[in-house]
């Protein structure tokens, strides 16, 4: 006898997600199109309109100390219950803000197609995944609940007057679903059928207190396809550490982006405590030599039989990185400053979608005041923790409505989202067949 299955299901009228049994479609739709994107911070304070944003409040840093007395180093976070405070914790979804600013480039992908030099379609890729780290917020992002899903569509590339300078054929669409809630495990799927550019992302972060910082790993993988080119590319996210002194968030690790017989390397270096810079970057573009294990049989060395350096980059991802191409002895710089921003606009949920982000914390947003947006939050708890209850006693299975595990077949899966990784490769998800047409943007 098969396991009964739930989709995403209407929450109870009593419940923070109504508005006196039914929220007013009005309601949704009053709210300011870059009211998430507007809110990221681009590393060191600055947000990406380059903004110095308020340095954090002695009462602010005294209630982060206070919390994190509680707890001992190697702590994890974010599968814990722990209320952040007042002031460090964002009224938004971490759904709605990796969304709102994952793509915040998107012109950096398009120009990818007019490309035919491999090896430069590679230094594209990895200029786009230098923007990505003006993605993080200088406060927590609200968990996404089970089923919680977010749409928006990106316009490339705003001219002078803040409007889109690049054709309608150009836009892209994107849905983003949390599959699973613990562990928590974020999805999405971006597309741009005219151009022939699929993105798709599995993320399962992992928040860790480490004494002096916090540290934020992303588990999972980025998969960009360009249909033009038959090309994948694959990455999976470096850390992010949030140091507690100053609230300043940076990279720090290496990013490995492959793509058929050649790989990228972008290193980011963490800031020394007493001297240095924050946001220092380099990097190689290489090409595997598919005879390298004859070849390191010859005497030399592995790095020298299985790679040959192509081109390498330095600088700072926040404001240059300089690139040299070893093959023509070519100099560029590419620039973050002035770099063109994509016109994000969310999509506003109808009646069919009862899980959305503005859905669900919509009174969280607008409360009127932090007590209220406290409750607000703590309904919304409640209520998941009721639908959960209520699954297992119906024994029902709970399955992601856009989205299905690869290998689903193949997997035994430990948890009733089908997100739990047991130890094995971490899960992926790939969006169903027709679902972003179906949507119907």
């Amino acid at each position: 006898m098969s396991t009964p299955t739930t989709s995403p299901q209407p929450l109870s009228p009593s419940s923070s997600f109504s508005k006196k049994g039914k929220l007013d479609e009005s309601d949704l739709e009053n709210v300011p199109e870059d009211e998430v994107s507007s809110s990221y911070a681009g590393g060191g304070g600055v947000d990406g309109g380059g903004e110095e944003k308020s340095a954090p409040s002695k009462g602010m840093i005294a209630s982060l100390l206070s919390l994190f007395k509680k707890i001992s180093v190697g702590t994890e976070l974010s599968s814990s219950h722990m209320d952040m405070p007042e002031g460090l914790e964002s009224n938004n979804s971490g759904l709605e803000v990796f969304q709102a600013n994952a793509l915040r480039h998107s012109h950096l992908l398009l120009d990818v197609n007019n490309i035919e030099d491999p090896v430069l379609r590679m230094a594209q890729v990895v200029k786009w995944v230098l923007t990505l780290g003006r993605m993080f917020q200088n406060k927590k992002p609200l968990n996404p609940v089970l089923g919680e899903v977010s749409l928006c569509k990106y316009y490339p590339q705003r001219n002078a007057d803040g409007e889109p300078s690049r054709p309608d054929e150009n836009v892209f669409y994107s849905l983003h679903e949390q599959v699973s809630h613990h562990p928590p495990i974020s999805v999405s799927a971006t597309e741009n059928k005219d151009q022939g550019i699929a993105i798709h992302t599995t993320l399962a972060p992992r928040i860790r207190f480490m004494g002096t910082l916090i540290r934020l790993t992303m588990e999972g993988e980025t998969r960009i396809s360009f249909e033009k080119h038959k090309e994948v590319y694959s990455y999976v996210p470096p850390p992010v550490n949030i140091r507690l002194v100053g609230l300043v968030l940076e990279y720090a690790g290496t990013v490995e982006i492959t793509c058929n017989s050649y790989k990228a390397r972008i290193t980011y270096h963490e800031k020394p405590y007493l001297r240095g810079t924050f946001h220092k970057t380099e990097g190689v573009i290489v090409k595997t030599n598919p005879d390298a294990a004859s070849e390191s049989g010859k005497g030399k060395s592995k790095k020298e039989s299985d790679e040959e350096v192509l081109i390498s980059f330095k600088g700072y991802w926040d404001k240059e990185v300089n690139f040299e191409d070893h093959r023509t002895g070519q100099k560029s710089t590419f620039s973050m400053v002035g770099c063109p921003y994509s016109k994000y606009i969310p999509i506003y949920p109808t009646e069919e979608m009862p899980m959305s982000s503005r859905r669900v914390w919509y009174h969280r947003k607008h409360a009127s005041s932090s007590t209220d947006g406290a409750k607000a939050k703590k309904e919304v708890e409640e209520e998941q923790r009721r639908l959960a209850k209520e699954r297992t006693e119906k024994g029902d299975k709970w399955e992601p409505r856009y989205f299905t595990l690869e290998g689903a077949g193949q997997q035994q899966q430990d948890d009733e989202s089908n997100g739990g990784s047991g130890g094995r490769k971490q899960p992926f998800y790939n969006v169903k067949p027709g679902t972003l047409e179906a949507l119907k943007f």
